[in-house]
């Protein structure tokens, strides 16, 4: 699972330790699949023993309760004894995910001391849930994220750092019978059964992001390929040619190109590291300080 470093304009743990989080994320990660697995096979193993080592045993806090304050934990004895098994692996798997997504969330719009209010929308969009669940866990996203330009704020494409270098990444979403025509024009087309409309090209807003981005990089002396991306997981996109430094992934290509990410069995690396960092420094925030008595609130995993 990638890990979301900014999400739009909001706080995240990340800008305050980008060097130490990301090694934390993935070690958190690691050590609580191997309990939730484990503890999974053996109710599987002895189904029946499972009322027996309750009784015996106080219920242990499910690892994504870590950060859970205790006001937020049922206080009654009939909610602490309803149990919920997954019936089979796969889905276990699954349930581990969306649980590692919703506290990716929590690391991404707050920190100890401050929180801002964000979109709820964003637990469901299904694009950032791609990023996130289908990538490996040394890949950083960058959602929609907002930089600070000369005294002004600009939205930005999705930004994709990993070990091998930084893909700004367009997503062209539709209907599977439609079909997008590329061009070297300022506007492309989208074509449902014989009909054409006109639509910005993904490129204008690509080259704008790939500027700053190389910009930033330059000014803190960071070498990193940066390439641009438009992506489409269900629709087919015709061009020419490639534009310069950029793919055009159609849904033809899709599979072959997301395998090819998630083959990428490389650690972390320094020259990643400091690329997030920079990147971070000049994105723009907007938050709140937590009231005093939310303060006290503290992270186990990291004490």
């Amino acid at each position: 699972m990638a890990q979301l470093i900014k999400l739009h304009e909001y706080i995240s743990r990340y800008e305050q330790h980008p060097y130490r989080y990301p090694s934390q994320f993935i070690k958190l990660k690691k050590e609580n699949w191997g309990k939730t697995q484990k503890d999974w096979e053996q109710q599987q193993a002895a189904p029946f023993n499972t009322e027996v080592e309750k009784a015996e045993e106080p219920a242990k806090k499910p690892w994504y309760q870590v950060f859970q304050r205790k006001e937020d934990q049922p206080d009654s004895e009939e909610e602490q004894k309803t149990v919920y098994t997954a019936p089979t692996e796969q889905v276990l798997k699954q349930d581990f995910l969306e649980e590692l997504f919703e506290f990716q969330l929590k690391w991404a719009t707050s920190t100890l001391g401050e929180f801002s209010f964000y979109d709820h929308q964003f637990k469901k969009d299904p694009i950032l849930r791609y990023f996130l669940k289908r990538f490996p866990d040394t890949f950083f996203v960058m959602y929609k994220p907002v930089f600070e330009v000369k005294q002004t704020t600009m939205e930005a494409e999705t930004i994709l750092i990993h070990p091998l270098g930084i893909e700004i990444i367009s997503v062209l979403e539709d209907k599977p019978d439609v079909l997008f025509w590329a061009s070297e024009e300022r506007t492309w087309k989208r074509e449902k059964k014989g009909q054409f409309t006109n639509f910005i090209s993904p490129m204008l807003s690509l080259n704008r992001t790939e500027r700053l981005v190389q910009s930033i990089l330059r000014k803190h002396e960071v070498e990193l390929p940066v390439t641009k991306v438009v992506l489409s997981r269900e629709n087919a996109i015709r061009f020419n040619s490639e534009p310069r430094n950029t793919q055009i992934i159609g849904s033809q290509k899709h599979a072959d190109w997301l395998m090819g990410k998630r083959q990428e069995q490389i650690a972390l690396k320094h020259v990643q590291l400091r690329a997030a960092e920079v990147l971070l420094e000049h994105a723009y925030t907007k938050a709140v300080r937590r009231p005093e008595w939310e303060t006290e609130e503290k992270e186990e995993f990291f004490s």
